[in-house]
């Protein structure tokens, strides 16, 4: 039985036992309906010190559910990456046109959770859904 891939393949390259943040990028939005920086999702992790398997969270794919990304949060500050088997992959606001606009659509109107596979060319709901779904699910 082939092993199932890896969530967001970038974890190998971090150190077992580390906690952290990033910003995964995501074609600038080239919208008119831009409302503020639109090219990065933020990304929490943390990488068990003892490998095993990964359990990757998406929050705020819709931008007005607020507390799926609070909890998010609360849930990594409790991670010890010491005493884990296994990672922890989230991306804590998925839907950040619709977190900026407190709506749960996009700034193009389109529901995240709709548009998956997405579209490298389309629009940046669209965009986001591509990033996803190629640099996480893949």
């Amino acid at each position: 039985m082939a092993a199932a891939p890896t969530p967001w393949r970038g974890l190998d390259a971090l150190a077992p036992g580390t906690k952290g943040a990033f910003a995964c990028a995501v074609v600038e939005d080239r919208s008119s309906h831009a409302a503020g920086p639109l090219d990065r999702l933020p990304v929490l992790y943390v990488r068990g010190a003892n490998p095993g398997p990964t359990l990757l969270c998406f929050a705020g794919v819709h931008g007005d559910e607020f507390e799926p990304m609070a909890a998010v949060h609360d849930f990594y500050r409790a991670l010890d990456p010491a005493a884990m088997t296994g990672s922890w992959v989230c991306v804590a606001c998925a839907g950040v046109s619709g977190y900026l606009a407190a709506n749960r659509l996009g700034s193009d109107g389109k529901n995240l959770a709709r548009c998956f596979p997405g579209s490298a060319d389309g629009t940046l709901t669209e965009r986001v859904a591509h990033t996803l779904q190629r640099d996480f699910l893949e």
